[in-house]
């Protein structure tokens, strides 16, 4: 009977460890802007987004902000808006973005949105219209600034 109590006791505090393992959040770090309500908006428009770039979305560890996979694609919402850039910009799915590439990833920013929205991935996306036009949608809602792709 004790040896019986033992495993269970074993059992749940290994299953224990073993379900906290899959849950772990992704370490996010929150935007300038992170709590204007907004972002709020966005990140709901987002919650059916299970998957994006085949990596399945993650818990996160700062407000306004949203991953996939580890570290696949991450999300920020609540940037300054971008002011004139000579960096590469282009429209998806009515939503303005700029690219540049730093640190081995990519990070597209929305344009001529207040707040505006960062979205990173590592290395050079082979599908950038399809992972943008996932999320451009939801940052669609955000105000425009006047500000376009030109």
């Amino acid at each position: 009977m004790t040896v019986t109590r033992w495993a269970v006791g074993v059992f749940a505090a290994l299953a224990a460890v073993a379900m906290a393992g899959c849950s772990r959040a992704y370490p996010t770090e929150p935007a300038e802007f992170a709590t204007d309500p907004a972002c709020s908006r966005v990140l709901v428009d987002l919650r059916g987004t299970d998957t994006l770039l085949d990596a399945p979305r993650r818990e996160v560890t700062a407000q306004a902000t949203a991953a996939w996979g580890d570290g696949e694609v991450v999300l920020r919402c609540g940037l300054a808006p971008l002011g004139p850039t000579t960096d590469p910009c282009f429209p998806v799915a009515g939503v303005d973005w700029v690219v540049r590439e730093e640190g081995g990833r990519t990070y597209f920013t929305s344009y001529g949105r207040r707040p505006a929205v960062e979205v990173s991935v590592p290395g050079k996306p082979q599908s950038a219209d399809a992972l943008l036009g996932s999320l451009s949608p939801a940052v669609a809602t955000l105000a425009a600034n006047g500000r376009t792709c030109k």
